[in-house]
């Protein structure tokens, strides 16, 4: 029995310490408890991160390769467009939020690339209407300073399908034009009167020069009448979404509304091969033993996102985000929902071949309308290439389902992470994702740490708690704070030390006698990163006490940070006086006290500091009305307009793309009444 107990209070303790941020409540998230967008905001700087539902997380399972999980992350609960759309980097080992930043309108295909060996962070960012875009490539370095801002030769410069690098100096990107439908010289399609095609391209940029490589065009190689999307008025027959350039350098690229992935000469622009859609040339080989799939390749991979070659097997083997349908459902399907494929393709013998050799699916059987990736982790290559003796664990994004997951190369879900609740009669308005994505990265921003600081009035001991983080810096390990008596610093004193925790570290100090603090992130070695500005506590003034704190406080904030003083935070910490009750109980009696009170501790923390998670309206208008000011200073659709670097004191560059804020933007999916566009 007292092992029972103790077991018990162990594992509470545990689910306590789980992370802020973080639920563990299943039908709590997905009934809207925590709001429709869960979010948690911080004190030192007015970003505000997601709260995950973490369903399933085998931490001995998931794969060691990838150190930061990368996303599209948007902000307000409502019903019209985010206008505080981010890139979010997230920490694999803890899930914290690493980096935040909510001056773009919209943003996809989060990631890191590499040109030359060098890695950057890198998404497209600009206007979405309806489901499609009109925007630029954006790349930045490990100080997160823009490097490479990309256009296209096109009318609507790149589309949010693709921005992805070759590797050697270029970028593939998406593009898409609308053109009259009977513009087009196919003898076998009889256009509608007054009708109009949106015509599918990708090109090839050069990232220094934004010079044109390779340009291509759908209506010039295939004809309309292979589309397996409805006709209409305005017809978007193609959809390309994902694009590959091979060791040959010709390009993979991946067709929606074609039901087909098909290889595009890099010289001649013809057509290699098409695998699926009405024009397949490929035969089904059976999968191998042991892979019982819900159904079969050919004709059943539809709507399909995200086609890529799997590293390192000689291009015999691709990845692929089966959609299948154009409905989104949650717990129903059996045959008929959307997976992630594993492929072995041979275009290179007569006929041509694919066989299934993993089949990805999601616990709760989910089908998601659109967008979706796929992505290997770590494969095994077999000695001499050729292929994967082992794929090793597979990463997906669930598109229009607010989720990812981890699988082991049989299938088995070992990590299994919501953003936002399913949708459902009740929540309309889920957040979705383009693409996730787990790889490596190491940064070191520009800026400096920033630092938030409030005293207690009433506290007689001059106790003063510190809110600190580092936006984007990935190796922070620790913080110590340090204080000075005089202006010219000469004698310092380390005041307290702290692990980082979150995104946000709340460390509580007592400074009697001091003037001046800062505070110092320091990576595993103990080595100094980069310190905050300095505070002087002299000069702190009346802050607004927060609507949930009863205390009376002021605060103060570094130069360098953006004080909130007005908004709770929403993290929690668990008290001193429970920590100590659960350390010190004795007994059966203790242990089983202790466990009960840190349950509903955590239960309070995680769900009470969180009820209504959606943003206040004062909150999402004060933030709206800065993005409004940036916006109102920018040129509307002006790639020179960028800024290769911006300096900013300790907040992220606001590079975001502007768009005039009196423009009416259509809705993301259905835009056009008669031709409901996906992305």
């Amino acid at each position: 029995m007292l092992q029972l107990l103790l077991y018990v209070c162990i594992a509470a303790c545990i689910n306590g310490a789980f992370g802020n941020g973080l639920s563990t409540d299943y039908n709590a998230y997905n009934d809207g408890e925590l709001g429709h967008r869960p979010f948690q905001q911080y004190r030192s700087t007015d970003q505000f991160g997601p709260v995950f539902q973490v369903t399933k997380w085998d931490k001995e399972a998931v794969s060691k390769a990838g150190s930061h999980i990368f996303m599209r992350h948007d902000g307000h609960d409502g019903t019209d467009h985010s206008r505080l759309s981010s890139p979010l980097i997230v920490d694999a080992a803890d899930l914290s939020i690493v980096y935040v930043n909510r001056s773009f309108v919209n943003v996809f295909g989060v990631r890191i690339q590499e040109n030359f060996g060098k890695k950057y962070l890198t998404f497209w960012e600009g206007r979405n209407i309806g489901g499609f875009g009109d925007g630029f490539g954006l790349a930045y370095d490990e100080n997160y300073r823009l490097v490479y801002n990309i256009t296209a030769y096109n009318p609507n410069h790149i589309d949010l399908h693709e921005f992805a690098f070759t590797g050697h100096g270029s970028a593939l990107v998406a593009a898409v034009e609308w053109l009259p439908a009977d513009s087009l010289n196919w003898t076998d399609f009889r256009p509608n009167r007054n009708g109009r095609i949106l015509d599918s391209r990708f090109q090839e940029i050069d990232l220094e020069t934004n010079e044109l490589l390779f340009d291509w065009r759908a209506s010039d190689h295939i004809s309309p009448i292979e589309s397996m999307e409805g006709r209409s008025n305005n017809w978007d027959p193609y959809h390309l979404n994902s694009i590959q350039k091979t060791k040959a350098g010709n390009y993979l690229v991946s067709f929606r509304h074609l039901h087909a992935i098909m290889m595009i000469d890099g010289k001649t622009g013809a057509i290699l091969w098409r695998f699926g859609g009405r024009k397949n040339m490929f035969d089904e080989l059976p999968p191998p033993d042991g892979v019982n799939p819900i159904r079969p390749l050919l004709k059943n991979i539809k709507w399909q996102h995200h086609a890529h070659y799997v590293d390192g097997t000689d291009e015999t083997e691709i990845t692929v985000f089966d959609n299948y349908v154009k409905s989104t459902s949650y717990g129903r399907c059996t045959r008929d929902c959307s997976r992630g494929l594993h492929i072995a393709i041979h275009s290179d013998v007569s006929p041509p071949t694919v066989q299934l050799l993993g089949e990805y699916l999601h616990p709760a059987q989910i089908q998601t309308q659109s967008q979706g990736s796929m992505q290997p982790l770590s494969p095994v290559i077999k000695p001499g290439g050729g292929g994967t003796s082992d794929i090793g664990n597979i990463f997906v994004g669930w598109g229009h389902c607010p989720g990812f997951t981890e699988h082991t190369s049989t299938g088995d879900t070992v990590l299994d992470v919501q953003f936002s609740p399913w949708g459902n009669a009740q929540i309309r308005d889920p957040l979705d994702n383009y693409r996730a994505y787990k790889m490596d990265w190491k940064a070191r921003p520009y800026w400096d740490p920033a630092m938030t600081i409030e005293r207690n009035i009433s506290d007689s001991g001059g106790n003063i708690t510190a809110f600190v983080s580092w936006n984007g810096a990935t190796e922070v390990k620790e913080w110590v704070i340090h204080a000075s008596k005089t202006e010219d610093h000469a004698s310092r004193y380390e005041l307290a030390r702290s692990p980082r925790s979150d995104f946000e570290t709340t460390v509580v100090f007592a400074a009697t006698g001091m003037r001046y603090v800062w505070v110092e992130a320091l990576d595993k070695d103990g080595l100094v990163l980069r310190a905050s500005a300095f505070i002087d506590l002299g000069t702190t003034t009346q802050a607004p006490t927060p609507a949930e704190n009863e205390s009376d406080t002021t605060s103060s904030s570094t130069s360098s940070s953006t004080t909130s003083g007005g908004t709770k935070s929403k993290t929690a910490t668990m008290s001193a006086a429970k920590v100590v009750s659960l350390a010190v109980g004795i007994g059966a009696s203790g242990l089983m006290l202790g466990a009960v009170v840190v349950y509903f501790w955590r239960r309070r923390s995680s769900y009470d500091r969180l009820a209504g998670g959606n943003m206040s309206e004062e909150r999402y208008l004060e933030l709206e009305a800065k993005l409004d000011a940036r916006l109102e200073a920018e040129l509307l659709y002006d790639a020179d307009s960028f800024k290769t670097e911006i300096e900013c004191a300790g907040t992220p560059p606001e590079t975001g793309f502007a768009v005039d804020s009196d423009e009416d933007e259509e809705e993301e999916e259905g835009a056009n009444e008669d031709a409901p566009l996906n992305r």
